[in-house]
This record gives structure tokens, C-alpha cells and sequence, in this order.
């Protein structure tokens, strides 16, 4: 099931990372992260798949909700034999409260427009 979760939101990923960044060093750097994120495919435990599942979740709401890479994203991901840390509570916070700040300024923004004439 986790393996199935983790499958769709790399799809989702794959599918709207070039519209969202021009630039090639961010494209890049999200391709680094769903590679990295995929080497976790052929374990069997269950905390590493479910702080997978984290990681790509947190990357795709970068995407869809921020569109910017943001936290631990700005980063290249850990290479060669270097563990995928878990996924720290205040990691999360951080890119959380900025896709919240974001679409609070968005917000702010329109009602802030003068009305059409």
C-alpha cells in the first residue's frame, strides 16, 4: 500500500515539475530527490517506507502549493551510502507554515484588488 502511495505522488511529481520550475538547477535538484526517495523502493520496513511516503509528500506539496523547492529540498538529497534521515517534526513545520504564509499572502492579495469597473 505504501509502495502504491509513494508510485502515484512520484507520478504526480514527474508530471508538473517542469512547469513549475524553468529553471534546470530546480528541475535537477527534484529529479535528485524522487531518485533518492526511489532507492527506498525495495525495503521492507515499514518506518523507512512510511518516512519515504513523508518525504515525497512534503515534495509534492512544494510543488502544487508553494512552487519553489523549500526546507530540506534546497539541499541535494544524501548520495551514495548515506541514510535518508527521518524526517524531522520541525522540517515539516517549516514548509508547512510557508505554504500557509504563501497562500495567506495570495489571499491578502486579491481581496485586496480594487473591484473591476
Amino acid at each position: 500500500m505504501l509502495d502504491i502511495q509513494f508510485v502515484k505522488m512520484a507520478q504526480r511529481i514527474e508530471s508538473v515539475y517542469k512547469d513549475v520550475f524553468p529553471a534546470r538547477l530546480d528541475r535537477v535538484r527534484v529529479q535528485e530527490w524522487v531518485t533518492r526517495l526511489a532507492d527506498n523502493w525495495c525495503c521492507d520496513k515499514l518506518p523507512l517506507l512510511k518516512n519515504r511516503n513523508r518525504y515525497v509528500k512534503l515534495l509534492l506539496s512544494c510543488l502544487t502549493e508553494l512552487g519553489k523547492l523549500a526546507g530540506v529540498f534546497k539541499k541535494r538529497p544524501p548520495t551514495g551510502g548515506q541514510e535518508l534521515g527521518t524526517l524531522q517534526k520541525h522540517e515539516i513545520l517549516e514548509i508547512q507554515y510557508e505554504i500557509a504564509s504563501s497562500s495567506k499572502a495570495t489571499s491578502l492579495a486579491l481581496t485586496m484588488r480594487p473591484p473591476n469597473e
